[in-house]
């Protein structure tokens, strides 16, 4: 897990960490393409962000064509130093 970003996070603060516009996450939600925020407090959805780190680090399936999915994680690798 990356010590760079805070542990739990609002779709503000993922999008910066991401490299994502907030709207492309919603939309890679939506098609579970992407981790669903796990907790919700003051009507705030929150993502955990060691769990996002681990799906754009993982490799993906040898069958996928998911260029969106490849970039996400290479952009979030190169940002904390883990290319």
């Amino acid at each position: 897990m990356s010590n760079h970003c805070p542990p739990i996070q609002d779709i503000k603060t993922l999008s910066a960490n991401v490299c994502l516009s907030e709207s492309t996450i919603e939309k890679l939600v939506a098609e579970k393409r992407f981790p669903q925020p796990r907790r919700k407090k003051c009507g705030k959805r929150l993502w955990v962000w060691d769990e996002v780190y681990k799906f754009l680090a993982e490799p993906e399936d040898s069958n996928s064509d998911d260029a969106i999915g490849r970039k996400i994680r290479e952009r979030t690798l190169q940002a904390f130093g883990n290319d």
